[in-house]
């Protein structure tokens, strides 16, 4: 039986379609190193029996006379992998997880693999990768959980059934009803009302000159684990203001895009489960939906002033979350400027371990690294001692410039930035997050400051500023001005030089038109000491 797709598996189908290069940008994976020895038939097993419990597992997707759709295959052959990796370099090793990582799923075969690396009789590495049109968040928990406790029993269970009727397509009905219904139709007018006001003009994202986007994107994240301290100062800014650690670290991002862009109406996509607490709460699917957020500033808004209206304007989005971005997107007048490529041009996401705390914390150390201030990086998972094992895992960041994205593990909060290193730099980057920290500092300690007045530098770049890039006493001889500018192209050819409204120019593009300018006067006979 063919049943249509939910509107956020909509969306990334029509994606796909569009841009073939994103598929594997969306693959969401699990990666533990196994400390102990591993039969490959558990593994093998267990996967079975998962894809039995979980039709969506066994999904194949089509286009249709009516539109793209999808079906459950029946159980057939299990998509496991075995690898004799005991003679590979830890360097080699890391590649080819990396590379099945990112690899995209074909059309038609399940949408699902894993992989098991074996290094010696007690150690492996295993690798689960899933695509994101068959599992959001919440499903991945769920999914990961499930198979931690089939693999601690460590016994090849029997399959007694097949689920070929999947809750999913209930749910994919469901919504498709409960968008004619009152209550989708209140939820409709409640964004109709947002984006006719000053939020809905559009916010277009200034970190990187629009030609630097012509190579295929690379994902890359980069990360810092929020000190204790801070988690405390955050603590107590909650406890004042009635809100939440989401709602906080959400203000302090909206506090970085502005003080890096300068707009005053800024969106930021925030995603949320649109699965609700009724019979589709363990639902696996994507059931995930993309949620607008705006913030307006101007030059007198205070920090508290901020968390006040975020706290409001998040609550009054988190009530209205089931309506879908993309139908928003053809149904409301939603304007944007020729130059932007979306509309929701960043992401906040502030992830949970809904009850997987192990799970997560092999998460946060497969993204962050282990996190200095909480010992013990092990984790029983499967009835095995694992860590975990380091994936540059991006699920989907690929698709805008510049994410963030928070972990909540026990005690332990790490934010996280996902880019394109395409079009913006690892120091670039690097110091984002620096910047990021300093303002979650001031946020804490001073909520009656002006945004506008919050100061982003460290004292070592404030030490720099002032006094290193300050030496005046002589001017420099070793390289003409031009000379300079050619070597500033060559160490950072895709960073801003340029802006003027909204157009950007990369110093690589600079310098090539200078250097056509160049040859255009050249061949006017216009040489050294020659007025133009």
């Amino acid at each position: 039986m063919w049943s249509k797709l939910s509107a956020s598996q909509r969306s990334l189908w029509i994606s796909y379609q569009k841009s073939p290069r994103l598929r594997g940008g969306y693959n969401i994976a699990f990666c533990p190193r196994i400390l102990a020895d591993v039969d490959p038939a558990i593994i093998h097993h267990t996967l079975k029996l998962m894809m039995s419990h979980h039709p969506m597992l066994r999904a194949t997707f089509r286009n249709g006379d009516e539109g793209p759709e999808q079906c459950i295959r029946p159980l057939g052959e299990i998509p496991f992998f075995l690898h004799d990796a005991s003679s590979w370099s830890e360097a080699a090793l890391q590649q080819h997880i990396e590379a099945e990582y990112r690899r995209p799923f074909d059309d038609g075969k399940p949408l699902l693999r894993a992989h098991l690396y074996r290094i010696s009789a007690e150690e492996s590495v295993l690798l689960w990768v899933i695509d994101h049109l068959i599992c959001d968040g919440n499903s991945f928990w769920i999914l990961m959980e499930e198979w931690g406790g089939l693999l601690g029993q460590k016994k090849l269970l029997p399959v007694d059934k097949v689920n070929d009727n999947p809750d999913f397509f209930d749910y994919v009905a469901h919504q498709e009803a409960w968008l004619e219904s009152s209550q989708g139709k209140k939820q409709f007018e409640y964004w109709e009302q947002v984006f006719s006001g000053p939020g809905g003009a559009g916010f277009d994202l200034h970190l990187a000159s629009a030609s630097a986007g012509s190579a295929a994107p690379r994902a890359c994240i980069q990360s810092f684990f929020i000190s204790d301290a801070q988690q405390e100062g955050l603590g107590a800014l909650a406890a004042k203001y009635g809100t939440s650690l989401y709602e906080l670290l959400l203000a302090s991002y909206f506090i970085f895009l502005r003080r890096y862009t300068g707009q005053d109406n800024i969106m930021v996509g925030s995603p949320m489960p649109a699965r609700g607490q009724g019979p589709w709460r363990n639902t696996v699917g994507n059931c995930t939906n993309v949620v607008p957020i705006a913030a307006r500033f101007d030059t007198d808004l205070t920090i508290g002033e901020l968390l006040t209206a975020i706290h409001a304007t998040a609550r009054q989005a988190k009530r209205n979350r089931h309506y879908p971005f993309e139908l928003m997107a053809e149904r409301l007048p939603i304007h944007r400027s020729s130059a932007q490529r979306s509309y929701i041009q960043t992401q906040f996401t502030y992830q949970i371990d809904r009850g997987a705390k192990g799970v997560m914390k092999l998460m946060v150390g497969t993204q962050c690294g282990p996190d200095k201030n909480q010992p013990g990086a092990t984790v029983s998972w499967g009835g095995w001692d694992t860590v975990s094992y380091p994936v540059q895992i991006s699920h989907g960041d690929i698709a805008n410039l510049l994410n963030a994205e928070v972990m909540e593990s026990e005690n332990s909060l790490s934010f996280l930035l996902k880019y394109d290193a395409e079009r913006l730099s690892d120091y670039t980057v690097s110091r984002y997050l620096t910047h990021l920290s300093a303002i979650i500092d001031v946020v804490i300690t001073d909520d009656s400051q002006r945004v506008d007045q919050i100061s982003l530098l460290s004292a070592d770049e404030r030490h720099t500023l002032l006094h290193g890039w300050n030496q005046t006493q002589s001017e420099p001889v070793d390289a003409c001005l031009h000379q300079q500018f050619e070597a500033q192209a060559r160490r950072a050819p895709q960073a801003v030089a340029l802006a003027f409204g909204e157009q950007r120019l990369s110093y690589d593009e600079l310098n090539r038109r200078a250097n056509r300018l160049a040859h255009a006067l050249i061949a006017q006979g216009v040489g050294p000491e020659s007025r133009v």
